[in-house]
């Protein structure tokens, strides 16, 4: 592709027209990253399914028979369509929000928009929600869950989760380029926010005052969309803010990676 050099920042459309232009590397990265995860592995990518499944088995312990925590349809479900949109931000955060120092040799050696890295780890995530969602249909079908062919929509409900993760991580990718110490924030991001989204207990355990707050979280709002298109939950108002959110730390993710995105071989 033949583009003009100049010391003008590229317009947005230039800018997406040149990342779909390098898209084919999305699919190598992804592909590279999954076999480097599960080479010399006997079950190979098999080993996505182990966190789904512990995850239901521990929740459903602890929250359900211990605790006597319910839900309006079998907890194990509720818990697995938590677990797998958990799963989704989880992933996408944890690997595309470091990503650029992960690669810093391919960054460094190779011309192409570096936000191509981060949004591989979106392809990976989502083919190992794809090996889980198996699980999650093998449970709908044990709980012999009335069909709907609302079902087919579920994809719309992944929607959200990726956009806000994909943001929220563009912005930290961004940062941590000169500011290394947020490196270490990440963990601690992922492992508190857990528990400001409903993804093993039902909002209405919470005072009502509270409800509005974790319905506006973007994840929660996918993650009750999912549900509402498998399990007929009634869609909370504050949902739809949730929704706009996303969007909004999407763009906002993707205005802060491009500002930098010239300068990043200098700082790695």
């Amino acid at each position: 592709m033949n583009k003009l050099i100049t010391a003008k920042p590229d317009s947005l459309k230039t800018y997406f027209n040149t990342v779909w232009t390098y898209r084919y590397m999305l699919f190598i990265l992804a592909k590279r990253d999954l076999k480097i995860k599960y080479a010399q592995t006997l079950i190979g990518l098999s080993w996505t399914l182990v966190y789904p499944i512990t995850a239901v088995i521990i929740f459903t312990t602890f929250f359900h028979f211990i605790l006597r925590i319910n839900a309006p349809y079998p907890y194990e479900l509720f818990v697995l369509s938590g677990v797998l949109n958990w799963g989704v931000f989880s992933y996408i955060f944890n690997q595309a929000a470091p990503s650029l120092l992960n690669h810093s040799d391919l960054v460094k050696k190779t011309q192409f928009p570096k936000i191509i890295i981060p949004l591989s780890k979106c392809i990976i995530a989502l083919v190992e929600f794809a090996v889980s969602f198996i699980v999650f249909i093998i449970l709908l079908l044990v709980f012999k869950t009335k069909f709907s062919w609302l079902w087919f929509a579920f994809p719309l409900a992944l929607i959200p989760v990726i956009l806000f993760a994909l943001g929220v991580s563009l912005i930290l990718s961004a940062a941590t380029v000169k500011k290394r110490d947020l490196f270490h924030i990440i963990p601690f991001i992922v492992n508190f926010s857990i528990w400001f989204t409903p993804v093993f207990y039902p909002v209405n355990i919470l005072p009502d005052q509270y409800h509005s707050f974790l319905y506006i979280n973007p994840i929660t709002s996918s993650i009750h969309l999912f549900r509402h298109v498998f399990f007929n939950e009634t869609l909370n108002p504050f949902f739809y803010i949730g929704l706009i959110l996303s969007f909004m730390f999407f763009v906002a993710g993707i205005l802060a990676f491009k500002s930098v995105e010239e300068k990043i071989n200098d700082s790695l």
